[in-house]
């Protein structure tokens, strides 16, 4: 059985990630971070699905919003944080975003702490669909 899964968020890398896990795990405000030990222990605390081509998806699409990030920047494995909101980023609903940097702000408020404080959420931002095989 399989499970299809799309939307807006954020995408990072395998080395984004594993820094994103450090700083989780080294968090004393949080009750999670002393239960945070890999990647795959995210997923109990945050919207997460993590990305392993060769594991588990059986086709599966990562588009930035900015193109030339699509080249550059995906990977086969790695992480996408998903917004609270779905379905578009064009305005016309108290559900979906009216801009780019409402998503931004979300993910900034969501995960800044964890990741550096130079992190560009913006050039980050994908839509995300695929479908989960196992």
């Amino acid at each position: 059985m399989g499970l299809a899964i799309s939307g807006y968020g954020i995408y990072i890398n395998t080395n984004e990630l594993d820094d994103f896990v450090h700083s989780v795990s080294h968090d004393e405000d949080e009750e999670y971070a002393y239960g945070i030990e890999s990647a795959t222990d995210l997923c109990q605390w945050f919207d997460v699905t993590l990305l392993n081509y060769d594991e588990m998806w059986d086709g599966w699409s990562v588009r930035f919003i900015y193109d030339d990030m699509n080249e550059d920047h995906i990977e086969l494995t790695g992480a996408f944080f998903f917004a609270q909101k779905q379905g578009s980023i064009i305005a016309g609903s108290d559900q979906l975003y009216s801009s780019i940097d409402d998503i931004v702000n979300e993910m900034r408020e969501e995960y800044g702490k964890y990741l550096p404080d130079g992190f560009n959420y913006a050039r980050h931002i994908a839509f995300m669909c695929g479908y989960v095989t196992n």
